[in-house]
């Protein structure tokens, strides 16, 4: 075989093979993403506010590595939001259904800090570390854990950087905005 002919041939199946590679890649990631467990959990509990009767349902945020992005600074309380995080809380706070509530290990003057920044954002948070509306009662025992519906926490598995586009379409569906 001429060697024109060989070196042709390998130029074409090398440029075939990419194309195949290319095409894999996009069909790959192509594929609807699945959803996120934490958006099951809100669904379910809209499900069961309805179902119960409820007047609302009560979620718990925890901050670095969930709303925000963690600095790992002492002391260094800048805010950058994960994408839609602050769209999404924008678009739920003071809805008449859900309670926001603050849930972290932050230091308490880092705290008011951060409500003041997320406030001037237009996101309302209820409370901090606690849930007084719902007192310890026949149901459970609210004196050192929170009650709570729905927990966005990184450390059970809600992932900042990945799961709130999700969960802002699902809100602006469900509340038409």
């Amino acid at each position: 075989m001429d060697l024109a002919v060989v070196i042709t041939f390998l130029l074409l199946y090398t440029f075939l093979l990419t194309i195949i590679i290319a095409l894999l890649f996009i069909i790959i990631n192509s594929k609807d993403k699945p959803t996120p467990n934490i958006l099951k959990s809100i669904k379910r509990e809209y499900r069961m506010m309805d179902e119960r009767g409820w007047d609302r349902i009560f979620l718990m945020f925890d901050l670095h590595g969930t709303v925000i992005k963690p600095n790992r600074t002492v002391g260094n309380t800048d805010i950058v939001y994960y994408p839609y995080a602050k769209e999404t809380l924008q678009l739920i706070s003071n809805r008449d259904d859900l309670d926001l509530n603050i849930y972290t290990c932050s230091h308490p003057h880092e705290v008011a800090v951060y409500r003041e920044k997320f406030l001037e954002d237009g996101i309302t948070f209820k409370y901090v570390n606690e849930n007084p509306d719902v007192p310890t009662g026949g149901y459970g025992n609210y004196d050192k854990k929170p009650y709570m519906n729905v927990l966005f926490e990184d450390k059970a598995g809600f992932r900042g950087e990945t799961d709130w586009p999700e969960i802002y379409k699902h809100f602006k569906e469900i509340y038409n905005e």
